[in-house]
């Protein structure tokens, strides 16, 4: 037996050289170093495989909210949001479960790739998401100066204040839309800052008979003097009854933004002396609604134009957060009495303002205080990096409208319809499309307005109301957007095809001005 483990622990050493040893050891070393590397790779893969589940049930659920008719629809429509929130995640899924049927080697690699990858596309998202933001505001004075104008650098706050200095009670514009921006919030309502003996109430135009300072995109700050009513007309308008035309809209149909003799509205009038003018800025749907309701049957237009803003169904979801607002649309017969109760109104709109403008500063009604030349700085939320959000923003990557919200288009279209008829009017639909359409460089990110489009026209058209679509005449007569689009909103073309488009439509369907007696 002694030989026998002699031999046996010779044959050992004969065997196995320390050489040998060394190289054993590190093998073993190497195994095990290598083991939690490969469970990394594994749990990799998994969490890729779960994830592409996880954004796949998210945009199913999504999809089920949403406004699309029919899969079918979506796959016409959107293909590029198709493949991102849906085939995407699933081939990511069961891709990333495959790769774990594949030997180490090949794992190994295609999770180097794979990380390599990932890093890559965030970089790109934290890189847009803390790139500083240039104010729009620097491509209003790039086009005052390309076009050889003056730049008033000045504030809206300190332009009405040197107003005032030289003997003029002006104020600024100051309407439902910029006051509830103001508002507060409580039970998950929004709560208007004007008050009128303890009641709240929601402004739908400016303080009567004030000088009312409007925008600068020309460079220059532009003013006009408000009717009895706020709105931006001569004051002789509202002696006419009926009237002919009336215009509803928002910030571009208010005056936005080139002198009155300049502007499309006076365009309108030169062929309309007596057209009323129902626009006013920050203003969605539901507030065109409601200045229908209110002002409406004081002049019983025989024609009213609908102007749709492209974000105007946005706006309503603010709107109808308002109780006042949303009885408009949840109670046939409510008016809060805006001509009734102006000069309270007024009152206490000017009260506010005043206050708001003392003891805040620059921060007046949606003024940033920031200095022309200052980037906007970035806020960056840590679930929307994640979540590649500013990535999508670049590639125009959207969950599409919620469903509610083109419901309540579609009630306050018909609620429209409906009042008009009632003095035996008729309304026409401008659908006016996204001053950003044409301007360059913009971040604004309109696919989320393509199909929410398709929709509008359609609940329009099956209300039975005319239609003037804008979009397809802007892009075919006006290939350059500088010219259309100093800012956000139209330059004198744009000015000039809006009115001539509407007009020749009225003309063509027979609605010519009244004779003037």
């Amino acid at each position: 037996m002694a030989k026998a483990g002699h031999f046996f622990s010779h044959n050992i050493r004969i065997n196995y050289c320390p050489c040998e040893g060394g190289r054993n050891r590190a093998d073993l070393i190497h195994n095990i170093l290598s083991r939690p590397m490969t469970n990394i790779i594994r749990l990799f893969f998994i969490f890729l495989s779960v994830s592409g589940i996880f954004v796949l049930g998210r945009s199913l659920y999504k999809y089920s909210q949403f406004s699309y008719p029919d899969f079918i629809d979506l796959l016409q429509f959107d293909k590029l949001g198709l493949t991102v929130f849906y085939v995407l995640p699933a081939a990511l899924s069961i891709s990333a479960l495959l790769v774990l049927r594949l030997e180490a080697a090949v794992r190994k690699k295609l999770f180097i790739h794979s990380v390599t990858i990932i890093i890559g596309i965030y970089a790109a998202e934290l890189y847009i998401a803390f790139k500083p933001v240039k104010p729009a505001i620097l491509y209003q004075v790039e086009a005052a100066k390309s076009a050889g104008r003056p730049n008033d650098a000045r504030s809206r706050q300190e332009y009405v204040m040197a107003l005032r200095k030289a003997g003029i009670d002006a104020y600024p514009y100051a309407g439902g839309g910029e006051l509830l921006d103001h508002g507060n919030w409580t039970n998950g309502r929004l709560i208007s800052p004007i008050m009128v003996e303890n009641q709240q109430f929601v402004p739908l135009a400016g303080i009567s008979k004030k000088p009312t300072v409007l925008c600068k995109e020309p460079g220059t700050w532009l003013t006009y003097l408000a009717d009895r009513y706020g709105f931006n007309n001569p004051d002789y308008v509202w002696d006419t009854n009926p009237v002919q035309l009336s215009i509803i809209g928002d910030s571009f149909i208010h005056g936005y933004c080139l002198p009155n003799e300049a502007h499309a509205m006076q365009q309108v009038r030169r062929i309309f002396p007596n057209m009323v003018n129902l626009g006013f800025s920050g203003r969605g749907a539901l507030q065109y609604l409601a200045t229908l309701i209110e002002y409406g049957p004081l002049i019983r237009p025989k024609v009213v134009i609908w102007v749709h803003y492209e974000n105007d169904i946005e706006d309503m979801k603010s709107e109808i957060s308002n109780d006042v607002l949303s009885n408009y649309i949840n109670h046939k017969n409510f008016r809060q009495g805006m001509f009734e109760h102006q000069k309270k109104v007024d009152a206490a709109t000017m009260k506010y303002i005043n206050n708001f403008m003392k003891t805040r500063g620059t921060g007046l009604l949606g003024e940033r205080g920031l200095k022309f030349s200052e980037p906007v700085p970035t806020t960056v939320d840590f679930f929307n990096v994640l979540a590649l959000r500013y990535l999508r923003n670049v590639f125009k990557v959207y969950f599409k409208r919620e469903q509610n919200d083109l419901n309540l288009f579609k009630r306050v279209i018909s609620r429209a319809l409906e009042v008009v008829k009632s003095w035996n009017g008729k309304i026409y639909f401008v659908y006016r499309p996204l001053g950003h359409r044409g301007y360059p460089g913009s971040s604004v990110v309109l696919r989320k307005y393509d199909y929410e489009r398709k929709n509008v026209l359609s609940i329009v058209e099956r209300a039975g109301i005319p239609i003037i679509d804008l979009l397809p005449i802007f892009k075919e007569d006006l290939p350059e957007p500088w010219n259309l689009f100093p800012g956000s909103h139209y330059a004198h073309a744009g000015h000039n095809l809006f009115a001539d488009t509407v007009l020749k439509r009225l003309k063509i369907d027979g609605v010519t001005p009244d004779p003037v007696n």
